[in-house]
């Protein structure tokens, strides 16, 4: 039975207020629940050490994550050559205890000599090369999408490293099939994103408050803004209701957009609280990404506490939970959609399906159980 575990975690998982942040740090908390002993490795380079992680980790390490112009200009991939730290290596052969490697960015030292006989499991984060090649799509900045596409390249080739791993523990079905046939010699095992709901807190309809329609991300990732100026000009433009978008450091050009339309409402940087709160009140959380990798985590928060949920294919791929979802790809069938549901009660029949679909899987805890046994070879 597993006792102890290394963790390598990209960046500093607290505050967990970005997508992988809040999956390593739930992940952290549910296998601390659970008796395992965490010895955590992070890299420091945007976030300040946080005192909140040592109530999961019995050992807490930061290294500093190198940012130089050498590592931009390494074969390696930068986001990888810059976790290689010797300190991390010195630490992981300070022990026997098996590496949870989170992300394909701190998997550097996964094919280690010294590593070798070692229980090595890997969890992705994205399909990585996809992931950065949709990002150089998605930009207009040509020194940026020039990074991106390079980086890319050098992602894809450093991805055959996991054949060193014993486990691969994707986030998405779609995802779990790609890895499946690329590394047939490594067990892959599909665990959804851990985060921050211990049950579902949607409630019905309160039809004392007027309905409104939520998109929310990040708005600093140029998917985001991309889905948030679709849906304006599209689909929020075009509905007799409220609309509101809400994320972290929308840029001049969103806002300029969005202040065109008298209906919708740009809430730039709002609290923790406050996107509950958004989530949970919205009648309709419309979600549309065109960027079909991983896992997307704010379709998980809006099942659990929020109501009506439109989403498109790219943001439903390898979820599985395509049945709590209207499921629309265009401009026209998302304004119907939003049309119909602006008329129709969220009930408790509702929430009692999302229990049913949700349960286990998406739950911490059976999560946390199930990462155990793997570890394990149960």
């Amino acid at each position: 039975m597993i006792k102890n575990l290394n963790i390598i975690a990209f960046d500093i998982p607290y505050p967990a207020n970005y997508g992988g942040a809040i999956d390593v740090f739930y992940r952290l908390k549910a296998l601390h629940q659970e008796g395992v002993n965490i010895i955590l490795h992070c890299f420091q380079y945007w976030r300040e050490p946080a005192e909140e992680l040592n109530k999961y980790c019995i050992e807490v390490h930061y290294y500093k994550r190198d940012t130089s112009l050498w590592a931009q200009m390494h074969q390696l991939p930068y986001t990888v050559i810059g976790r290689m730290n010797k300190e991390l290596l010195k630490n992981l052969q300070a022990n026997n205890y098996p590496i949870l490697f989170e992300g394909l960015v701190s998997c550097g030292f996964l094919n280690h000599p010294s590593l070798k006989n070692r229980v090595k499991i890997f969890r992705e984060c994205n399909i990585e090369h996809d992931y950065y090649n949709a990002l150089g799509n998605a930009t207009n900045t040509l020194w940026k999408k020039a990074y991106y596409k390079l980086e890319a390249l050098k992602l894809k080739k450093f991805e055959q490293v996991l054949q060193h791993a014993q486990h691969i523990i994707t986030l998405s079905h779609n995802d779990e099939n790609y890895f499946k046939t690329q590394y047939p010699e490594t067990k892959t095992h599909f665990i959804p994103c851990f985060h921050k709901h211990n049950d579902i807190s949607s409630t019905p309809t309160n039809k004392e408050e007027k309905p409104f329609v939520l998109y929310h991300g990040n708005l600093m990732l140029p998917e985001n803004e991309k889905s948030a100026s679709y849906l304006c000009t599209n689909v929020f433009a075009k509905l007799n209701c409220k609309c509101v978008i809400a994320g972290m450091n929308p840029s001049r050009k969103l806002k300029e957009l969005a202040s065109k339309y008298r209906n919708i409402q740009l809430i730039g940087n709002p609290s923790e609280q406050e996107i509950n709160k958004l989530i949970h009140d919205a009648h309709i959380t419309i979600l549309v990404t065109f960027q079909a990798t991983g896992m997307k985590l704010k379709l998980i928060n809006s099942i659990f506490s929020g109501k009506h949920i439109i989403a498109n294919t790219a943001m439903l791929t390898g979820s599985g939970l395509e049945s709590l979802c209207k499921h629309a790809d265009d401009a026209e069938t998302q304004i119907r959609f939003c049309n119909e549901l602006l008329h129709t009660d969220f009930t408790d029949a509702d929430i009692a399906m999302r229990k049913t679909v949700l349960y286990p899987d998406y739950f911490n805890q059976a999560q946390a159980q199930q990462l155990i046994n793997i570890i394990n070879n149960k």
